[in-house]
This record gives C-alpha cells, structure tokens and sequence, in this order.
C-alpha cells in the first residue's frame, strides 16, 4: 500500500502565469525574505524574447506548526524556488538565476537583547540558504534591508531614515507595497495585510475582517529586493 502523503500545516499563496508560456531566460533576479513564521520570494526575469515578467511565492505558517518542522520545509528550497520560477513559466539555469536574501536579523536585534528571536531567525535562514547553495544557486547575496529600502525610496520621495520606516508605526511597514502599487501595479498580487491573532499569530487578514493591518505582506519586500538585485546585475555589481 503506498504511504499518503500527509498535508503541510502552513498558509501558502503564490501568485499565477496564466497565459504566458514556458520562456527561456536571459536573467532572473529573486528577492528572498524570511521570518520565525514565512518564507517569501519574487523573482523578476527577462525573457529571451525581451519580455520582462514578475512572480512572487509565498509560505506563512501559524503557531500550531512547530518550529522544527518549519525548519523542515524551509530546508526543502529547490522545491520552494521551482514554485516561485512557475510563477513566471520558466526553467532557467543555474547560471542565470541571481539571488539577494535578506539578512536574516539586524545587529539592533542583538542589541536589544532578543536572543530567542535571534537565534530562530538565523536558524530559519541558514535552513532556506544551505539548500538553495545545496542545489546550485551559487551567485546568492545576503543584503540589508538599508539595500533595497535606498533603492525605492528616491521613487517615494523619502530617504531611508529610520523615521521613514519605523515599524512600529503603520507606514514604516507598508513602504514596499506603497511603491509597487504606484509603480510597478502588474506586479501586484493584492495580498491582504497581516493582522496579529490571538492563537495563530501573526496571520493574512480574512476577507471581510476589518482589523487593520501590523505590516504588508512580505512578498512586497521582496519584489522590492528582486528590483534591487536587477538594479544591480544591469550596473555590473553583481559580477
């Protein structure tokens, strides 16, 4: 008798390619972004016809899946990139795939005495990057948030200091969705915001609740970070 396949205790969201088809690539450039609860990626590419097309793939998990077995999935990331690079209809090469990850936590972190949530944090980051090296995708950069924030700022008309992105005020955490909705609006998936619970933790706001939202969902970020990383390849930064 054959083992069933038990089902992933998680959120998942990604958003779809209908109507294109299977392209090769002349480059792609992913954003990467994680947390204790969510992995999020997107992956901005060209074609080989020219074209320029944006996906974005997303998992967020509540409190009831155990730290470990989150852990678990993250490590599994050859599986979590093919599902971001169907976003786009593509199979690229290694070597047209270039990558920036998040810094996974900040030396504020440290400084403010969040062990725990330090540790969880790398924990979960070095568990998405050691795969992604694992199967190949060696031109991968770790970059702060400072990065990608100066990139889209000048298009917002503020500067990346720290009172311009304080999360504990609601539009330090909304900047990125801000910016693609005003500039790049195709490339929205119309995510809702993450609202906190109080079992499940930090959630995706269900349809037809009216708790306002704590941040963005973090697929934002990284189109953000994947523009960035394309900034950069066309500057010849990346190598």
């Amino acid at each position: 008798m054959k083992p069933v396949k038990k089902k992933r205790p998680q959120i998942s969201a990604k958003a779809s390619a209908s109507g294109k088809r299977w392209s090769p690539i002349e480059w792609g450039c992913v954003g990467i972004d994680t947390s204790t609860y969510a992995i999020s990626a997107s992956v901005i590419v060209k074609t080989k016809d020219g074209k320029i097309r944006a996906g974005s793939h997303g998992i967020r998990w509540t409190k009831e899946t155990e730290f470990f077995k989150r852990m678990a999935i993250a490590s599994r990331s050859a599986d979590f990139m093919q599902d971001l690079f169907a976003t786009v209809k593509i199979m690229p090469e290694l070597n047209e795939i270039y990558i920036g990850m998040e810094e996974p936590a900040a030396i504020s972190h440290v400084s403010k005495g969040q062990s725990q949530y330090v540790m969880q944090q790398m924990l979960m980051g070095g568990a998405i990057l050691g795969g992604i090296l694992k199967w190949g995708w060696t031109q991968t950069w770790l970059i702060p948030a400072k990065s990608w924030q100066a990139h889209i700022a000048p298009d917002l008309g503020i500067t990346t200091h720290h009172t311009k992105w304080n999360p504990t005020k609601k539009e330090g955490k909304f900047r990125a969705k801000e910016w693609v909705q005003q500039f790049h609006p195709k490339w929205d998936g119309s995510w809702p915001d993450i609202i906190p619970h109080s079992t499940k933790g930090q959630i995706p706001r269900p349809e037809g609740s009216k708790a306002r939202g704590t941040q963005s969902d973090d697929r934002y970020e990284t189109l953000a970070m994947a523009d960035y990383m394309r900034a950069e390849l066309k500057s010849g930064n990346l190598g």
